[in-house]
């Protein structure tokens, strides 16, 4: 599937998310299917990434957890693509990742 179509394709997958009682099957369905239909969105986002020591599939699993919360997150009436705002979600996580990660290692052990 081509860009445009995942485009068009989550575009009318948000439109049934919003009238879908959360917790539902159905919701729980079209929830998963945003998830898969955007995973380039996280391996777009992750390439910035791949020259830090981590693993690539740590950064993938994080940035897949940003893709979650944009997708939890996500308005349509605002009028904005959800690649506008799924990738600074995407890359937020990762950073926040790194971040977390760096303070764990540069901390003093007391014990």
């Amino acid at each position: 599937m081509g860009t445009a179509e995942v485009r068009d394709v989550s575009r009318a997958m948000f439109a049934r998310l919003a009238v879908l009682e959360e917790g539902t099957e159905e919701y729980q369905y079209v929830r998963n299917t945003l998830i898969e239909l955007n995973m380039a969105l996280v391996r777009f986002a992750a390439r910035r990434f791949s020259n830090r020591t981590e693993q690539i599939e740590d950064i993938l699993q994080v940035g897949t957890i940003g893709l979650i919360k944009a997708i939890d997150r996500f308005d349509p009436d605002y009028g904005v693509e959800f690649v506008t705002f799924a990738i600074p979600t995407i890359t937020g996580e990762i950073k926040r990742f790194f971040r977390d990660t760096n303070r764990r290692r540069s901390a003093p052990n007391w014990a």
